[in-house]
């Protein structure tokens, strides 16, 4: 009878032992699995909303204010770019740094400068030349704008007449 119980207790110390250890396990991948997944959530939640934020500010905002909100963006992307704790691709981050410079560019050309559009333009150019297309010319760029200012969350109504 004594053999018994032992015999049960030792049986229950180990289902209850791997119980344990598949808990330990489960709860440990659970845990990288989440924070990479905040992580994600949190790096694209930022972009995603600087960007609409700048899409606004270049409707809506001066020149010089317009023009550091753009260059601001840069800076984020720049600093989410090859970051250990950043879950946004690297090519996502070139794409949207290509499309800034090429809205600085639209926007010194809609203020009159010419050299700084120029210059902007070149940048974009440099970005695009970092993915994986195989025209990345000024008016591939500049069509790419304007296609996605036709359908922005908040479109330029003047493109419709182009």
């Amino acid at each position: 009878m004594e053999k018994q119980k032992r015999s049960k207790l030792i049986t229950f110390i180990k289902y209850f032992a791997v119980l344990l250890v598949g808990l330990l396990i489960g709860v440990t991948i659970g845990m990288r699995l989440g924070i990479r997944s905040a992580l994600f959530a949190r790096d694209l939640t930022a972009i995603a909303s600087y960007s609409l934020f700048a899409e606004i500010q270049l409707k809506n905002a001066d020149y010089p204010e317009a023009k550091q909100t753009l260059l601001n963006f840069i800076e984020l992307l720049e600093n989410s770019k090859g970051s250990d704790d950043s879950m946004v691709s690297d090519s996502l981050l070139t794409f949207d740094k290509m499309l800034t410079y090429g809205r600085l560019a639209q926007l010194a050309q809609k203020n009159g400068d010419d050299l700084e559009a120029k210059k902007y333009m070149a940048l974009a150019v440099e970005e695009c030349n970092r993915t994986s297309w195989k025209d990345c010319s000024n008016e591939k760029v500049e069509y790419l704008l304007t296609e996605l200012d036709r359908k922005a969350l908040f479109p330029d109504k003047s493109l419709d007449k182009k």
